[in-house]
């Protein structure tokens, strides 16, 4: 998971976006070591939501903007599910894994091609 989500910070940056913080949700990103991972391996800043089960969360949010209750979106996400402190990321954290996510670039596309119908990893 941490290895795919690398190989797609990668291709965004070469694309041109600019990504400095990714927001994650979901049970894993409760443990702090599994934040560390990802910022490591992403190369950005992470903070996991307070709220991670945070669907509700939007569409509580957009209702409170329909409504007036909110300026805008992102205010209504930063004031309902603000966050738990952010995690650096940590260059030599990434350095150790790197020759891991050089192996798993170039096994990927075997491990597509057995399942079919998935087009393999390029970068």
């Amino acid at each position: 998971v941490v290895f795919q989500m690398r190989a797609a910070m990668d291709e965004y940056r070469k694309n041109g976006f600019a990504i400095t913080r990714l927001r994650l949700t979901g049970g894993a990103v409760r443990s702090p070591y599994w934040a560390r991972m990802i910022a490591s391996n992403v190369a950005c800043e992470v903070q996991a939501l307070s709220e991670p089960d945070s669907a509700c969360i939007g569409a509580a949010a957009i209702a409170g903007v329909g409504l007036g209750l909110f300026p805008d979106h992102g205010s209504a996400v930063r004031d309902m599910n603000p966050g738990l402190p952010v995690v650096p990321w940590e260059g030599g954290l990434r350095d150790a894994y790197a020759e891991k996510f050089d192996r798993y670039t170039e096994g990927l596309p075997a491990l597509l091609s057995f399942y079919g119908g998935v087009p393999p990893y390029t970068s």
